[in-house]
């Protein structure tokens, strides 16, 4: 009784193998990443598209642009979920990421608040977090509603939430396959929507802000 109770507490077994009621409960991390990605993408930019949907109603930017900005952020989200998405960092990864671009967006919002450009850098979004006042700016209302939002809540939802513990081998697989997919579709947008959809490059900015 002693070596089952001991089976019992042990994170063993909580594993896909010895737990086969938790592993059919828990989500597929490849199902969480999908919607992580398209958290990420669109409650997670919500400045950028909201200032998008008013210049597409005043006929200053094409329903092309929103696609293809939108197929962008969701797979560039992707991509950067698949680089974390290993059984002891996919959690703090994804909370990483939320908080990340929840500060972004706050950064954004006070950008177009002051007639900026929304696309903030990685670097653009530090030295904005370093700069003087740059606390008391993000104290403002809309930017901690953002916060818990658009990071706090969702984060909460992930730490506390089942997923499902797969093999390192099946991660393996699993993470390259999304990797090799995101770039085909990153490609794929890029041919079809041409010049109204951002490249890669620049992206990359829009999710790291």
């Amino acid at each position: 009784m002693a070596h089952v109770k001991l089976f019992r507490v042990t994170e063993f077994a909580e594993s896909v193998f010895q737990s086969p009621l938790a592993h059919r409960t828990a989500l597929h991390p490849l199902l969480v990443m999908l919607l992580v990605a398209l958290w990420l993408a669109s409650v997670g930019h919500w400045p950028l598209w909201q200032t998008l949907l008013l210049q597409a109603r005043a006929g200053a930017a094409s329903p092309a642009l929103l696609a293809g900005l939108a197929v962008n952020l969701t797979a560039t989200a992707l991509g950067l979920l698949a680089l974390t998405a290993w059984r002891w960092t996919f959690k703090w990864g994804i909370v990483l990421l939320l908080f990340w671009t929840a500060l972004g967006a706050c950064a954004m919002l006070l950008q177009r608040d002051a007639g900026q450009a929304l696309a903030v850098s990685p670097l653009g979004l530090l030295q904005f977090l370093v700069a003087p006042g740059s606390l008391q700016r993000l104290g403002s209302l809309p930017c901690l509603l953002t916060l818990l939002i658009a990071a706090l809540l969702p984060a909460l939802l992930v730490v506390r939430g089942s997923i499902r513990r797969i093999p390192f081998g099946a991660s393996v697989v699993t993470n390259a396959i999304v990797l090799v997919a995101v770039y085909a579709i990153l490609t794929m947008a890029s041919g079809v929507f041409g010049h109204s959809s951002p490249s890669v490059l620049s992206v990359l900015p829009l999710l790291g802000g």
